[in-house]
């Protein structure tokens, strides 16, 4: 049987008890203040720990294709920052290492479609020093 806890609105005592969860929750305070009393809620900690429960799975990949591709990014991270550069992040290391035209790019993280939002990528971040 689940326990439940409870606070009354008005003297602020707190209190526990075991309820059925087919039972109503119990409303009146259990000192004789007449309060109402509510049920009290909390967040629940919970730590997934087996495959397909990572921040980075997409839901159809493998914990394996992910380490995987963690791996390139990582690869990639380090030659760019061989290269002088410094990208955002390590994720997406290695798209952005096959798509990137320019340093702005690789620093910004983004990869643009054309000439003039290059120039404008290269302006803004130039500005931003």
């Amino acid at each position: 049987m689940p326990t439940y806890q409870y606070r009354c609105q008005t003297c602020g005592t707190e209190y526990e008890t075991h309820q059925s969860i087919k039972d109503e929750p119990l409303t009146d305070c259990i000192e004789e203040c007449e309060g109402e009393a509510k049920r009290v809620y909390f967040s629940v900690g919970v730590a997934f720990k087996a495959d397909g429960f990572y921040s980075t799975d997409t839901g159809g990949g493998s914990l394996a294709a992910t380490e995987k591709q963690l791996e390139k990014d990582m690869g990639a991270y380090k030659r760019l920052r061989g290269d002088g550069l410094q990208p955002p992040m390590v994720q997406g290391c290695s798209e952005l290492e096959k798509k990137a035209v320019n340093k702005f790019e690789v620093e910004s993280g983004q990869v643009v479609k054309n000439d003039k939002s290059r120039k404008n990528l290269a302006k803004h971040l130039e500005g931003a020093k």
